[in-house]
């Protein structure tokens, strides 16, 4: 009641002369925390902070209240008026400046503050070992399987699962690109020894059904992906695996019908004869695509560098984190705390990739322990000109390859990148839309 109240209006039951609903509303102040997996520490150091000064807090819509803080416990603030009454409200209701003085008080991580001994136990009873690649494991005649599991891998936590294909079968070399993006985000990667391109790929799917009876894997966070006739493959079985999503490079669906919720992260170079219908499989989905990505690289008919992996992982985790945030809600903290901090420290260096995570983080609601720190940083990011066209370029790109690209070709899109190409002719978009005029390394 409290908290629909606030909403519109910081809590009219407050104002009022009825009897408060403590039923509702009273809670315990102090509740013990699990110490599982990840532990949140500003959440666990705000239960010994001293309650605020009573103030006025204002709501995201302008409203206000009298009240002092007397605790924030699991993104709950629990605010008590001069006439003891209480009320429970999430900290997304409060003004940008009231959060951060919560954060401030209760010692709350922000801007992606959150210390590295917050993993409190790692997994330690696997039959294989983290950080190094183990296998080949055979999953059944005919099955067999490279695994990598990252350094950092919380104990009591089900993780998304990838599994690469590589048109001339998985090796430990298949997967060593995917190394960054699964510490960052704590995924578990495979590779099928036996798909190739001269394969029907029936030994995928053993493979990703051994890896679920055998490790810590999340059955609704496998991902498929590879490159080229791998990649192509990845979308012909994503049904059959019940994939959440693609992480694309070199190829295409190639007409392969698709699950319009899937989620798709793709990647071609600018010469790649497939890079019309890498495109292709974005603009299927429709208007479904908004959660997916078209990204183009200076290159031929080749696998995608680390960097670009990196950034596929990370947007398909986040997307999906963010889609499921109340079954996920600690882990999708975390895992936006990791994209703030990776955008910070790429401030100086490479403004305009910290610029396109904080954008990323903007476009999405993120959990409000993050939100101060998210403002100021995009809105400094945002006042670097160069930053900006960077960003603006690489959505301008997508953007044109989803509505013209996948469907016309490259062909039909000539005159749209020559205007881009003039546009961002100061970023490295405009050598990218100039490479994209030019014929693929097939045609040549």
């Amino acid at each position: 009641t409290c908290i629909s109240q606030f909403a519109n209006g910081f809590g009219h039951s407050m104002r009022t002369q009825r009897p408060f609903d403590s039923s509702i509303c009273l809670k315990p102040l102090v509740k013990p925390l699990a110490l599982m997996g990840w532990l949140a520490i500003g959440s666990s150091m705000a239960l010994w902070a001293a309650p605020t000064a009573v103030r006025d807090w204002v709501s995201a819509s302008g409203t206000r209240i009298t009240a002092s803080a007397e605790s924030v416990n699991a993104n709950i603030v629990v605010l008590r008026t001069a006439d003891r009454k209480v009320a429970q409200v999430p900290m997304e209701k409060f003004s940008a400046a009231d959060i951060a003085l919560l954060q401030k008080h209760f010692n709350l991580a922000a801007a992606g503050e959150i210390s590295q001994s917050a993993v409190v136990s790692v997994e330690d009873s696997l039959k294989w070992p983290l950080g190094k690649m183990a296998g080949p494991i055979e999953a059944a005649p005919g099955s067999t399987y490279y695994l990598y599991l990252p350094k950092q891998l919380p104990k009591g936590r089900k993780h998304p699962l990838l599994m690469v294909l590589d048109p001339h079968h998985g090796k430990e070399a298949s997967i060593q690109r995917y190394y960054a993006g699964a510490e960052r985000n704590g995924w578990i990667i495979i590779t099928s020894v036996e798909s190739a391109n001269e394969t029907d790929g029936k030994s995928v799917i053993p493979s990703i059904d051994h890896a679920l009876a055998n490790l810590p894997i999340d059955p609704e966070r496998i991902y498929l992906g590879g490159f080229s006739g791998g990649s192509s493959r990845s979308f012909r079985l994503s049904k059959q695996a019940k994939a959440a999503g693609v992480l694309a490079c070199g190829m295409g669906a190639c007409g392969a019908p698709l699950d319009r919720d899937l989620t798709i992260y793709a990647m071609a170079g600018t010469q790649c004869w497939n890079r019309d219908n890498t495109a292709a499989s974005l603009t299927a989905l429709g208007t479904k695509a908004k959660n997916s990505f078209m990204r183009y690289f200076v290159g031929k008919h080749e696998w995608a560098g680390s960097e670009l992996m990196d950034d596929g992982i990370t947007h398909l985790n986040a997307v999906f984190l963010a889609d499921h945030r109340k079954v996920h809600a600690e882990e999708a903290w975390q895992c936006e705390a990791e994209i703030l901090r990776l955008a910070a420290s790429l401030k100086s260096s490479n403004p305009g990739r910290a610029l396109m995570w904080t954008s990323f983080l903007t476009d999405r609601k993120v959990d409000p322990r993050l939100t101060a720190g998210l403002d100021t940083l995009h809105r400094e990011l945002l006042a670097d000109a160069a930053a900006k066209k960077y960003v603006d370029g690489m959505i301008a790109i997508n953007q044109l390859a989803i509505k013209k690209i996948g469907q016309n070709g490259m062909e039909g899109a000539k005159k749209d990148l020559e205007k881009l190409a003039a546009e961002y002719a100061s970023t490295p978009w405009g050598d990218i839309c100039r490479k994209l005029q030019e014929p693929s390394e097939k045609s040549r």
